[in-house]
């Protein structure tokens, strides 16, 4: 596993969620967002975990999630898989 920096910058942010700047900056301007920790300076924890709220994602610890995803595969629920 790859040890990715914790606080980022907007452009890294999105780079890592996979979305462009702006549409990052418009996600992260709406009520509950994460807010930046110092100055345009993000952190990205505190950002997965509004996604993961956003999608509904119970906080597991990363291996029993990726535990949970791997059983909900492998029984052919792929649809539903990161669903608890």
């Amino acid at each position: 596993m790859i040890d990715l920096p914790r606080i980022v910058t907007k452009t890294e942010a999105a780079r890592r969620l996979g979305i462009c700047t702006t549409t990052f900056t418009e996600m992260m301007a709406k009520k509950g967002a994460p807010r930046p920790v110092h100055n345009k300076l993000w952190d990205f924890k505190a950002i997965e975990l509004y996604f993961d709220k956003l999608g509904n994602i119970k906080a597991d610890s990363g291996a029993d999630l990726e535990e949970k995803l791997a059983r909900r595969l492998a029984d052919g629920d792929g649809e539903n898989a990161l669903r608890h």
